[in-house]
C-alpha cells in the first residue's frame, strides 16, 4: 500500500547508504554527534525512537544501542551503527 502511494505521488525513495558518525560517550552515557536526522533503538531494532530536542537519551552501563538516519520523504532509513556502553 505504501508503494502505491509513492507511485501515485511520483516519488521514488532511494536507499540511504550513509551510516551516522556517532560514538558512545561512556562518561555521560549519551550519544556524541546525535542529531535531528537520526533515531535510536535499545531493543535491537524492534522499535525506533526519533530524535527530539527534549529526548536526548541517557543510557546505562552495558546498554547496546543502535543509531541510524531516519526515513525521509526521499530516502529509506539507513543502516545502523551499534554503540556499546
Amino acid at each position: 500500500q505504501k508503494l502505491v502511494v509513492e507511485q501515485l505521488n511520483n516519488t521514488i525513495k532511494e536507499k540511504n547508504n550513509l551510516i551516522p558518525s556517532v560514538t558512545a560517550n561512556k562518561d555521560t552515557y549519551t550519544i556524541n554527534n546525535y542529531s535531528n536526522l537520526m533515531e535510536y533503538s535499545k531493543d535491537s531494532g524492534m522499535n525506533w525512537i526519533k530524535y527530539e530536542t527534549d529526548n536526548n537519551p541517557v543510557f546505562k552501563e552495558k546498554d547496546k544501542v543502535f543509531v541510524r538516519y531516519s526515513e525521509t520523504d526521499n530516502y529509506y532509513a539507513s543502516n545502523y551503527i551499534e554503540l556499546n556502553y
